[in-house]
C-alpha cells in the first residue's frame, strides 16, 4: 500500500468514527434533553402536590393541637361550622386526587434524578398505607380503604386547560367551590365517596376521639412528604412544618 491509500485509508477510518461519535453524542444529548424535560414536567406535577399535601397536614395539625373542629364546627356559627366540615373533607379528598393525577400521569416519565422520585413515591405510600391500616389503626377516624381512595381521587378529577402552549398535566383538581356545589346538589357522584370521611369529621368534631393516632401518623407522614419534594424550604418555609405528638394531645 502506497502513502497516498494510507493516508487516505486513515482519513476514511477518521471519518467513520467521527461520524459515530458525533451519532453516539447525539443520541445521549437528546435522551438527556427528554429526560430533562420529563423532570420539568414531573415537577408541575410535585409543585400542586406539595401544595396539597402542605395544606391538608396543616389542618390535622389544628384539629388535633389546636381543637379546630369543635371551635369552629361544634361551638362556631352556621358559616364556620359548613367551612370546617367541608373544608377539612376537600383538603383529604384534593390530597388523594392529587396522588391519582400522579399515579396516572407520572408513569411514562423517565425522571432525571431517579434516587428523588423513588423517595416521593416510597413517601406517597407510606400515607396511602397509614389512611388504608386497618390493623395498626383499627377503626380510627379517617380510614379510606385503597380502592376508595383513589375513588376519590378519581370523582375530584378535571380536565387540565394548557392554554398559551405550555406543556402540563392533562389532569387538575375541582376547586372548593365547586366541590361544595357538587355536595349540596340533589344528584352528584362525589358524596357516594366522600360521605364515608364528613361522618369521620363529624364524629371527631362532636367528641375529641381517643382513637387519635391515625391522625398523628397522617400528619407525620405528609410532613415527611414535604421534606422530600422540598427539602430546602424553597417553597414552603421549614420552620412552619410543625409535627403532631401523640402524648402531646390532650383528649376532652
Amino acid at each position: 500500500m502506497d502513502v497516498t491509500s494510507a493516508v487516505s485509508l486513515a482519513g476514511a477510518v477518521i471519518s467513520a468514527a467521527s461520524a459515530i461519535i458525533v451519532v453516539v453524542l447525539g443520541r445521549r444529548a437528546a435522551l438527556r434533553d427528554r429526560r430533562i424535560a420529563s423532570d420539568e414536567l414531573a415537577e408541575r406535577y410535585r409543585v400542586p402536590l406539595l401544595h396539597a399535601a402542605f395544606n391538608l397536614q396543616s389542618r390535622l395539625y389544628n384539629i388535633g393541637k389546636l381543637d379546630f373542629l369543635k371551635t369552629f364546627l361544634t361551638d362556631g356559627t352556621n358559616a364556620e361550622a359548613e367551612y370546617a366540615r367541608y373544608n377539612t373533607v376537600y383538603l383529604i379528598a384534593q390530597y388523594l386526587c392529587w396522588a391519582e393525577i400522579i399515579r396516572r400521569e407520572t408513569q411514562l416519565l423517565e425522571p432525571l434524578n431517579r434516587q428523588r422520585d423513588v423517595k416521593v413515591m416510597t413517601a406517597m405510600e407510606s400515607i396511602r398505607h397509614i389512611i388504608a391500616d386497618s390493623r395498626t389503626y383499627r377503626d380510627a377516624p379517617l380510614r379510606v380503604f385503597r380502592g376508595d381512595q383513589r375513588a376519590v381521587g378519581e370523582v375530584m378529577l378535571a380536565p387540565s386547560d394548557n392554554s398559551g402552549g405550555r406543556v402540563g398535566p392533562s389532569w387538575d383538581c375541582i376547586g372548593y367551590a365547586t366541590f361544595v356545589d357538587n355536595l349540596t346538589a340533589e344528584s352528584n357522584h362525589i358524596i357516594r365517596w366522600v360521605n364515608p370521611i364528613l361522618t369521620d369529621v363529624d364524629a371527631l368534631a362532636k367528641k375529641r376521639d381517643p382513637r387519635i393516632d391515625r391522625l398523628v401518623a397522617l400528619q407525620n407522614a405528609l410532613v415527611g412528604l414535604l421534606e422530600v419534594l422540598d427539602p430546602d424550604g424553597q417553597r414552603i418555609p421549614t420552620n412552619i412544618r410543625l409535627k403532631l405528638e401523640q402524648g402531646s394531645i390532650d383528649i376532652q
